[in-house]
């Protein structure tokens, strides 16, 4: 149910800002053999390039060169780069993208935890310093675990929920920011409460990072480039850092700049955070009882466009087509 949560926003936000299709059971039913043949040649088999991570022994490069060769005979020869380069891709345009907030409740009854995320889309993308900012800022506010200000506030200090999580940085190649939640039940009113001013107060006040105490922010900094530096140690890790480059979900410039000269400050990230979340379109997400949730996301989120989607029709393009 947390990712029927978080799926549920990403499908709306594609419908409805983004003018695209998302994949709904229906849709695939409407499905015929010529136009996934004709996808398939064109996207694929007819791809101009194609990025490649190996990892492996040197001496096993030629048979690796041999099968990409042969797989992907239309791209040409293989070429080795050491520096990746950003793939050209077929993006969708955000330009239609309105600041707007909704909040989905999906009804789903007999739930014994209410399941609660909140995804934020900018159709502005960050620069190499915004990137900086805002991937530090969604560390200490959410992506570290029980050390992260919403997962001690959530779960440590509160016992609201089992698990608190940041969600994905980027959607469809754009800025994301936010949270997912699993609140118990009979703590739903004091969950949707806490995770509504923390919200306000990290995005769209972002006043909690301004009142980081120094002591915290040096802590969370240094495990914010631990954590990067211990991922570029290991074979593994650079590969994914250097597909991370090329599918553009990491700047090249700070790629290439070494980790430990990386800086930020205070009024970058907060600003950063802040200017995202205000031109961002807003979908909050909960999994439960409608008749019992409704009222406490009108509530706590009161300026919320709010609509019920049952439970059975989270699947349909139906349910993400405005009335």
């Amino acid at each position: 149910d947390m990712s029927l949560g978080a799926s549920t926003a990403r499908r709306w936000i594609n419908r409805n800002e983004l003018g695209g299709y998302p994949i709904t059971l229906d849709r695939l039913a409407e499905l015929e053999r010529d136009t996934v043949t004709a996808v398939w040649q064109r996207d694929f088999v007819g791809a101009g390039e194609i990025w490649a991570g190996v990892v492996a022994p040197q001496s096993s490069l030629g048979v690796v060169k041999s099968i990409l060769t042969s797989v992907f005979a239309a791209q040409g020869a293989v070429v080795e780069d050491a520096e990746p380069r950003p793939l050209a891709v077929r993006e969708i345009s955000a330009e239609n993208l309105r600041a707007e907030h909704v909040f989905l409740i999906v009804d789903k009854p007999e739930r014994t935890q209410t399941i609660t995320s909140v995804i934020a889309v900018s159709p502005r993308r960050h620069d190499v310093e915004e990137e900086l900012a805002a991937d530090f800022g969604r560390h200490v506010l959410v992506d570290s675990g029980l050390g992260s200000i919403f997962g001690e506030e959530i779960r440590t200090k509160r016992g609201l929920a089992y698990s608190v999580m940041g969600v994905h940085a980027q959607y469809l190649g754009y800025p994301s920011l936010g949270v997912a939640a699993n609140p118990v039940r009979p703590k739903s009113d004091e969950a949707l409460d806490v995770i509504a001013d923390l919200l306000s107060s990290a995005y769209e006040r972002a006043t909690l990072i301004d009142e980081l105490p120094a002591e915290t922010w040096n802590r969370q900094w240094q495990a914010f480039i631990y954590g990067r530096q211990l991922q570029r140690s290991s074979p593994e890790g650079r590969i994914a850092e250097r597909m991370s480059v090329a599918v553009g979900a990491l700047h090249p410039k700070l790629y290439a700049r070494d980790i430990a000269r990386w800086r930020t400050d205070r009024a970058t990230v907060a600003t950063t955070l802040r200017e995202t979340w205000a031109r961002s379109v807003v979908v909050g997400t909960v999994v439960g009882e409608a008749a019992e949730l409704a009222p406490l996301v009108e509530k706590h989120f009161p300026d919320y466009e709010q609509i019920v989607i049952p439970y059975a029709d989270s699947v349909r393009d139906k349910a993400y087509l405005r009335k």
